[in-house]
């Protein structure tokens, strides 16, 4: 059942309404055409609201399927504008999109994407259409057919947040776009205001200097600076990225990637719902392409997994690792990359893994937090931390088993493995303000000298060479003349 449920998160979406497709009107002699005047060849299905026809849009010939509602249905005209305005904002993977619509001549008429297979109820009771019978649903079908209509629920009850929302994103744990302005040399985006601003806020105080919170065995307890975060809460925030993540790899029309998730880009409502924001860097793609590679790295430091950093490739287990420093710096209230009571640079994963090492995860607990937490649960999510900061891709979770593994204390979680150090080569940041020192650049250019020391004695023999060569070419001439 696991493998089923795994498999559904990765298989490949059905991406012909995905977006830009808005709601479409059409005209009562597009609707005639497509059905053959609302042929009886064309229909595929009877209810009590109406009937549905099998088209086909003359413009794409593109199948869809036509409902026609009746004149004295229950179904009125209220009912027949709230479905537009409901399904005309949701996309799913899971639930039917409506293609348009149409309100001509007294006619209620709604346009869906065609489903070649009927309904469910078709095929349970082996009621093919056209006189045929269906083929008896296999047991892994049911299975998928069961776990799909459950992440479609799922959305409907906990992720629909109705808005326009970056390219037809809809989630509560996703900042909706409302519009933008681009006039002039002005390019503007509009966003919803929430109110409690980012993450970042609340877990980190927001000076330059030097502070206990950037200090390994003391923690953020300034409670003037930082309002309190208890551990519930953390928890929430933790579960509502999960799931924002989740619907943008797995449960939009689209697959994207947001190559820079950091407590930053996570802003917290009023009710301390998280949302992610800023997809500016964002990519997305169609089908069952797995992995990328670009040339241009781009991101924050700290949260990009070693093969983004290093060899420019990056997938969605991109975001899971981001996801992962993330869950750490919530549990301890620090940042990622920080500095111990001798002033080195640490980075917390590694913090993190040593304090696992020594079978002491409770003590990355931020003190905020509070005193009402349950202890497995903490250690639970420290691990889940842990297994998402992995090095190998291939060994970090899907942010479906992640959710899974948060959401199920039952579940047994795998041990993870020893995050390497990603950033030894790289600069070091000074402070929470992202400049870097100077000390750190120098170490860095001696590092790549002497690895390169032939390469540049060869350039200075060549060099030296150009020079003297000529010099003593010149005095040759000169001797032979006199």
């Amino acid at each position: 059942m696991r493998q089923t449920w795994e498999q559904t998160c990765h298989e490949e979406k059905d991406t012909r309404y995905a977006s830009g497709r808005s709601c479409r009107h059409f005209s009562l002699s597009e609707i005639i055409s497509a059905t053959q005047n609302f042929s009886d060849a064309f229909l595929i299905g009877r209810g009590g609201f109406g009937n549905v026809y099998k088209g086909v849009l003359h413009r794409s010939s593109e199948i869809v399927a036509v409902k026609r509602l009746k004149s004295n249905s229950k179904q009125g005209a209220h009912e027949f504008w709230t479905e537009i305005e409901t399904l005309s904002k949701i996309r799913h993977t899971h639930l039917v999109s409506l293609i348009g619509y149409c309100n001509e001549y007294r006619e209620m008429i709604l346009v869906y994407e065609y489903m070649p297979h009927g309904t469910l109820a078709d095929n349970l009771y082996k009621l093919g259409r056209n006189g045929k019978d269906c083929t008896p649903l296999t047991w892994e079908q049911r299975l998928r057919i069961c776990i799909g209509a459950a992440r479609g629920l799922d959305y409907l009850h906990t992720g629909v947040e109705f808005g326009v929302i970056h390219r037809d994103l809809q989630h509560r744990n996703i900042v909706r776009l409302l519009g933008n302005c681009i006039e002039g040399e002005e390019n503007m985006l509009i966003y919803e205001f929430v109110p409690n601003k980012s993450l970042e806020g609340f877990l980190f105080e927001q000076n330059n200097c030097a502070t206990p919170n950037n200090l390994i065995g003391y923690h953020s307890t300034d409670l003037e600076k930082q309002p309190m975060l208890n551990w519930s809460k953390r928890q929430k925030i933790i579960e509502g990225i999960a799931r924002g993540l989740l619907y943008l790899h797995d449960e939009s029309q689209v697959r994207i990637i947001h190559r820079d998730l950091n407590a930053n880009n996570v802003l917290l409502d009023a009710n301390m719902n998280p949302k992610i924001a800023d997809f500016g860097l964002a990519r997305s793609w169609q089908g069952d392409q797995s992995e990328v590679e670009t040339l241009r790295i781009v991101g924050t430091y700290g949260y990009m997994c070693p093969e983004y950093a290093l060899h420019g490739r990056y997938s969605v287990k991109s975001d899971v690792y981001s996801f992962g420093i993330l869950v750490l710096e919530i549990i301890c209230g620090r940042r990622n990359l920080f500095y111990n009571l001798d002033g080195i640079a640490q980075e917390l994963k590694r913090y993190a893994w040593r304090k696992w090492m020594e079978e002491t995860p409770l003590a990355l607990l931020d003190p905020a937090a509070g005193d009402s937490y349950d202890e497995n649960e903490v250690i639970r999510y420290v691990q889940v931390g842990l297994l998402c900061v992995q090095d190998d891709a291939r060994q970090r979770p899907n942010m479906a088993s992640v959710l899974r593994m948060l959401l199920n204390s039952s579940v047994t979680l795998p041990a993870p493995q020893q995050p390497g150090q990603v950033y030894h080569l790289m600069e070091t940041p000074t402070s929470r303000d992202g400049k870097w020192t100077s000390w750190a650049g120098f170490k860095r250019i001696c590092c790549y000298l002497w690895k390169t020391w032939k390469v540049g004695m060869v350039l200075f023999c060549c060099a030296y060479t150009s020079m003297i060569f000529p010099l003593n070419f010149s005095l040759s001439l000169t001797t032979e003349k006199g």
